[in-house]
């Protein structure tokens, strides 16, 4: 088994070793994957973001959906993408279950009802 890339940082290093086993060696799917695994650096990356900073903000009296939400969205995309072509349709699952309770954690803070059936924002 080939060892990580230099480049790829915790996120992408932890799933290249889970994953690495079970995928050709051969250079293009070595390729595949360590794009594969610099998603994983990059979701990783807007997820921790979001943790600290929340999904939506205030801009007025606007309500929007922070930035790093897109990247995250675009980051699983890319990561189902890439799963198929390596084989690893379990995780494809792991990571759209993990997107939706994520996105509802974010949403159920963001949009509480309180005890009277009133929306607070």
């Amino acid at each position: 088994m080939h060892a990580p890339p230099d480049h790829l940082g915790t996120a992408g290093r932890q799933l290249w070793e889970s994953t690495a086993a079970a995928v050709s060696q051969s250079e293009a799917m070595l390729a595949i994957l360590e794009r594969y695994c610099s998603c994983a650096d990059a979701l990783a990356d807007a997820q921790q973001v979001l943790a600290a900073e929340g999904r939506y903000y205030r801009a007025g009296e606007l309500v929007r959906r922070h930035p790093a939400a897109d990247t995250e969205a675009e980051q699983h995309r890319l990561m189902q993408g890439y799963a198929r072509q390596l084989g690893l349709s379990q995780t494809i699952r792991r990571t759209q279950e993990e997107k939706r309770r994520q996105q509802a954690q974010s949403s159920a803070k963001m949009f509480a009802i309180n005890a009277g059936g009133n929306l607070n924002i």
